[in-house]
């Protein structure tokens, strides 16, 4: 599930508007626009996954039609077929617009070795 109403804080923080969008089978984008502690964030993101999927949007719990949806209180279902191989997920965020968050994920991780991301995420955290 991804849930694009939840906030951390609500009390600093309002949820203003939310969208998501079906690229392909394998991929989604979407913006979420809070204000509170800090005035007007906008966060975009693109995620891919390994493995097709089909997409279920609510809008404040009522299902809709179609492929993408911009409103306040978005939730969307994905769903994959079961087999016994591993389902990897990787997402890129930019405070910019959308195409930040795609350049992103495509710079930051342009592979699917999710021991690679791991080690380097540890290394990182070594050194820094």
């Amino acid at each position: 599930m991804i849930d694009l109403t939840h906030v951390l804080q609500e009390r600093f923080n309002k949820n203003e508007i939310n969208e998501i969008k079906v690229i392909n089978d394998t991929e989604i984008t979407g913006y979420k626009l809070t204000n509170g502690w800090a005035k007007e964030q906008h966060i975009y993101f693109h995620a891919k996954f390994n493995k097709p999927f089909t997409i279920k949007i609510y809008d404040n719990g009522t299902l809709v039609e179609g492929s993408e949806k911009k409103s306040q209180l978005i939730k969307a279902v994905l769903e994959f077929e079961p087999n016994n191989e591993p389902l990897l997920a990787k997402v890129g965020i930019s405070a910019v617009d959308y195409e930040g968050a795609k350049m992103n994920l495509e710079t930051e991780v342009p592979h699917w070795d999710f021991e690679k991301v791991k080690n380097q995420a540890y290394e990182l955290g070594i050194k820094h």
